[in-house]
């Protein structure tokens, strides 16, 4: 068995190193070490109790935090509120409310107010994963005072990697999932629905069920089957997903998640079953002592989707790529968003060349198709052509999709809108391989949403 030597644990892997030295640092009394810093993190409650700090050390910086609780509360009692406050050095502070928890983010990346606030919202969802939303409330309601950090302090690398995910996946800024193409999910649907269901007969008799089974590659979605009345947001999706690629080890795990938007009140158990440390086999149900049951349903799922030829390629690190003809000719990077009522789905190739080796351009990349889709839905635009610097860009925003990409400096206004268009029509021309897609009768089987 093989695999690509990167892989978004790698990456965090390197990263966390850099953090564990941050927190040596004491940021309080270090103005150089906190400017150096783009993007800071803290999280506190409402009583001024230090919860976590991206960088540095979170209980020497409770000062600070007490600092930005007494702003909340002064401007709180002006009738106004903190969402967001724009300095004029073009740093940016966003207050996140998760009940009694404030989430601050203080960034000077480029991001706008509006896609710090997403940033803001999934790091609350995180939160409520670990400990359920209506649990938080009633341990506030009872002491004010409560030390809410003790709770999280094992989870904090799981924090800081769905910190990174967001850097990395485009898809939640967009409420949607990334979607990894396939030819063959209808084959690892009829596998798998095969199996939960002979597996559900078993739990029948203890009440229980396979509420979710997903298929993932790293931070993409290949599969997802929904027990009848039961749905994943796009917000769930993501949080479980970097959830299982943030896990440690590779090794079967069955734990307790809260899901915000399925349940704020109670968790699901997951059980993660690895093909590779970046193809996971993902199982919800909702009681603890359904695990031998469930583990025995992952083993045979396993065996029986590993003959199938697309997973097997991913578990043995062969490309599955799909080619549009001459496609990778007409742009330097796009990303196409499905939109289709709560449950939009993107697909976005690899970057190409001056992007592809560098991380701070796929960055700035991403950040200015979202600035560009803000304005675009803002001004009720429903196209966007602009060449200037060192990005040629084109839009087009419909009720069903959303497209942006950057092209070649040197084409002509023309050319760019004709290339644009060329590559939505190759795209809505493989919806059923690129995404997760309804029948032609109309009917969603039951892998779709």
């Amino acid at each position: 068995m093989t695999e690509e030597n990167v892989s978004i644990r790698n990456e965090f892997s390197i990263l966390h190193k850099r953090w564990e030295n941050d927190t040596e640092i004491d940021m309080t009394n270090n103005a150089k070490a906190w400017e150096m810093k783009k993007k800071h993190i803290l999280i506190y409650t409402d009583a001024g109790k230090p919860i976590f700090s991206r960088y540095g050390d979170e209980i020497k910086l409770a000062p600070f935090m007490g600092t930005l609780t007494a702003l909340s509360s002064v401007v709180a009692d002006l009738s106004d509120s903190t969402d967001d406050v724009v300095c004029e050095d073009g740093k940016i502070i966003i207050f996140h409310s998760v009940g009694p928890i404030e989430i601050v983010i203080v960034a000077k990346t480029g991001e706008t107010p509006q896609q710090l606030k997403i940033e803001a919202e999934m790091i609350g969802r995180k939160l409520c994963s670990i400990v359920p939303y209506t649990t938080i409330l009633s341990l506030f309601q009872k002491k004010t005072s409560y030390d809410f950090r003790r709770l999280i302090l094992t989870e904090y690398d799981q924090m800081k990697f769905l910190i990174h995910s967001m850097n990395v996946s485009t898809a939640i800024l967009y409420n949607a999932v990334s979607v990894l193409p396939c030819t063959m999910r209808e084959q690892i649907n009829d596998i798998i629905i095969n199996l939960v269901n002979s597996c559900n007969d078993k739990l029948t008799n203890s009440n229980d069920s396979i509420v979710f089974t997903l298929l993932f590659n790293e931070l993409n979605l290949i599969y997802i089957n929904q027990r009848s009345g039961c749905t994943l947001s796009p917000k769930d999706i993501h949080i479980l997903m970097t959830f299982v690629q943030g896990l440690p080890t590779i090794n079967d795990k069955w734990v307790p998640i809260g899901l915000y938007d399925f349940n704020q009140s109670g968790q699901l158990f997951v059980f993660c079953k690895f093909f590779t440390s970046k193809l996971s086999l993902v199982l919800l149900a909702t009681k603890n002592e359904s695990l031998p049951i469930i583990s025995a349903c992952a083993e045979t799922i396993e065996n029986e989707i590993a003959n199938v030829p697309f997973i097997n390629q991913l578990i043995n690190g062969l490309s599955t790529d799909i080619q549009f003809e001459e496609s990778s000719s007409l742009y330097l990077h796009y990303i196409f968003v499905k939109i289709e009522g709560d449950n939009a789905q993107l697909h976005e190739p690899e970057f190409q060349e001056p992007y592809k080796s560098s991380y701070t351009e796929q960055k700035r990349i991403h950040r200015m198709f979202r600035t560009i889709y803000d304005e675009m839905k803002n001004q009720n635009l429903k196209e966007y052509c602009s060449k200037g610097g060192v990005d040629c860009i084109y839009a087009t925003l419909r009720s069903d999709y959303f497209f942006c990409g950057t092209f070649n400096i040197l084409l002509e206004r023309d050319e760019v809108i004709n290339r644009g268009n060329k590559i939505i029509s190759l795209v809505r021309s493989k919806l059923d391989t690129l995404f997760i897609t309804p029948t032609k009768k109309g009917k969603y089987k039951s892998f779709l949403w």
